[in-house]
């Protein structure tokens, strides 16, 4: 029995990616609790399912040599490489209508369709939500949702629109 299940055993680590077994760059957290190496993006984020290696804050490529002294490997589901060769691994965020309740555009007051829409990411803490600012990562304790229809209520508090 003990070789059969070793034997089993054997088969499924085989098959599996390498990649399966490295823990998830998105769930390296900060001491505030936000993720040290992914950042928010709608449904939809580019997919990167590959390993990268992560240093400080930042993450590259993983090489066929590995990571580099100072490097941890880790998974990356969703990201992209950008310009200066460096991985930006997402976690993505639902659409703010499919976790709040949102109106329809004729039932805003003054809302006037954008000449271009431009999906937000905003922060939501108890259901009242600002504009989510990526530079200074600052969501702490709430929720960071997609809107594809923002508007700005009289007390600069953020509301979505739903135009389904």
């Amino acid at each position: 029995m003990f070789i059969a299940i070793q034997l089993i055993a054997g088969l499924f680590a085989s098959t599996d990616p390498t990649y399966a077994t490295l823990p998830d760059a998105c769930d390296q957290l900060e001491a505030d609790g936000d993720s040290r190496y992914c950042r928010p993006h709608g449904e939809g984020a580019p997919v990167w399912d590959d390993a990268v290696c992560c240093a400080d804050d930042e993450c590259y490529r993983q090489t066929p040599d590995g990571c580099g002294l100072f490097e941890t490997s880790y998974y990356c589901e969703f990201g992209e490489r950008t310009s200066d060769g460096r991985v930006e691994c997402y976690f993505e965020v639902p659409n703010y209508c499919d976790v709040f309740d949102c109106p329809s555009p004729a039932e805003v007051p003054g809302y006037q369709e954008p000449e271009q829409v431009q999906a937000e990411l905003l922060c939501c803490i108890w259901g009242i939500c600002t504009p989510y600012n990526e530079d200074i990562d600052d969501c702490p304790h709430g929720d960071i949702v997609q809107c594809i229809a923002p508007f700005t209520n009289e007390d600069g508090t953020v509301g979505c629109s739903d135009w389904d």
